[in-house]
């Protein structure tokens, strides 16, 4: 066993009357941020849940503590809290909030779970719906479906993300995924429109299964503007919090590795291409295929069934309990 931390729970040995344990704090950052976030954090769903270890049988647990919840140290240092406040926005989010998804370096700092992503609702018919698609075969390819409501608030609500698949295969397992959705269009990398020594590329490999894409626009540097343009969190007329671009609880390995993506040491600008970014890829190609956000009074005009327990101002207007704008509901 070459991971020394788990080799060193094997060999706790219980006291009388008494269950062996491991116990550890830390804080996000550092060079085992990923290991532990993996370990700890992801697995237990923040907490959420135990998972038993796969190797040494022990349960895993997380449980997350702030500096508030430190009795002691809000006593005896009460300017503790307003250094922690008075760092860097990455190190604040990691030592004052605790946030497993911000790091130093990271590509997308504006990404904040509670506002970005959102339980699955009913998508209206007459929401306008387009996809985006990285190609991978031994790497991931992914599939994402975005929809964007009458307030020009896009939603990704559905994903696809497999490996070791083919083109023919991929294509017909989007198709399945489809669920009857009337898709505008679907952009896909243009590298996919190199024919291979037979002539044939995996865009027309696409084609002949049903599935008709257009190019992805190839420009990194814009592509990467316009994603933390979507990602962008502002303020309502009431001074709530949201995005204009919100994704689905189901969409896991999106919500999983965007967060995660670092700057490319090299090209400042860009994310690191040796990162694990066919998500952001598909998620890159989709937004560039639409215009860029813009502020506008809201039109939603659809109603849909959605969950209750969804935070209502992460709704469209006219989606909110509390909207008075007269319109029929009838597009349920």
């Amino acid at each position: 066993m070459r991971n020394p931390y788990r080799r060193s729970c094997l060999v706790c040995d219980p006291l009388k009357d008494s269950l062996p344990a491991s116990v550890a704090t830390c804080n996000p950052g550092g060079i085992g941020h990923a290991w532990v976030k993996k370990r700890y954090i992801e697995a237990t769903d923040k907490g959420e849940k135990t998972v038993v270890d796969d190797i040494t049988g022990n349960t895993i647990a997380f449980i997350p503590a702030k500096v508030y919840d430190n009795k002691q140290i809000m006593d005896n240092d009460p300017a503790y809290v307003r250094r922690l406040e008075n760092l860097p926005e990455d190190k604040r989010k990691a030592y004052l909030h605790g946030d497993w998804d911000a790091f130093e370096g990271q590509a997308f700092d504006e990404w904040r779970e509670d506002i970005h992503v959102v339980k699955p609702f009913q998508i209206p018919s007459t929401w306008k719906k387009f996809r985006g698609i990285d190609y991978g075969r031994t790497a991931p390819f992914c599939c994402l479906w975005g929809a964007m409501d009458h307030d020009g608030n896009v939603w990704i609500y559905r994903e696809v993300y497999e490996a070791g698949m083919d083109a023919t295969d991929q294509a017909r397992l989007v198709i399945n995924l489809n669920n009857g959705d009337d898709i505008q269009h679907t952009v896909l990398d243009s590298a996919c429109w190199i024919p291979n020594q037979h002539g044939e590329s995996i865009a027309d490999t696409y084609f002949n299964e049903g599935l008709l894409c257009d190019q992805a626009s190839k420009n990194r540097l814009n592509g990467k503007d316009r994603v933390h343009a979507w990602l962008k969190v502002i303020k309502d007329h009431t001074g709530a919090e949201y995005s204009r671009l919100r994704i689905f609880k189901n969409c896991t390995d999106l919500i999983r590795t965007l967060p995660a993506l670092p700057l490319d040491d090299r090209h400042i600008e860009d994310v690191d291409t040796d990162a694990e970014d066919h998500a952001y890829d598909a998620l890159r190609y989709l937004l560039m295929s639409i215009a860029e956000p813009v502020d506008s009074v809201p039109t939603e005009q659809n109603a849909l069934s959605h969950n209750m327990l969804l935070n209502q101002n992460q709704l469209p207007h006219a989606l909110r309990d509390d909207y008075s704008g007269g319109h029929d509901w009838h597009d349920l």
